[in-house]
């Protein structure tokens, strides 16, 4: 069971905490961007650098803003019907019950 937020508040914040989308050629670039001041490491699959395909970068840009990524916000109401589209139950219908605690 799902615990219902007492309230919601609106504040705007990073999408991708300390991460930047960057284009470079990796073989030929890696070590230059890799030991840049401030970069600790590449977004990976084990030791390997993940490419962010060109079209989840060509969704993200245009809510971007002033550097940020505007998200609208359609919180579920308790009782509103969902469909489950990712993990064990994709494909499932819910009822939403509340939202978690950051802590659960």
């Amino acid at each position: 069971m799902f615990a219902a937020a007492p309230h919601m508040t609106s504040k705007t914040v990073p999408l991708f905490l300390q991460h930047l989308l960057v284009r470079f050629d990796l073989a030929t670039h890696y070590f230059n961007v890799r030991y840049l001041p401030g970069v600790n490491g590449f977004v990976a699959a084990g030791n390997e650098p993940l490419e962010v395909p060109e079209q989840i970068v060509d969704s993200v840009r245009p809510r971007c803003t002033d550097g940020f990524v505007h998200i609208p916000s359609k919180p579920l109401q308790r009782g509103d019907r969902a469909h489950v589209v990712e993990g064990p139950f994709r494909n499932f219908q819910a009822v939403f019950e509340g939202y978690l605690s950051g802590a659960k």
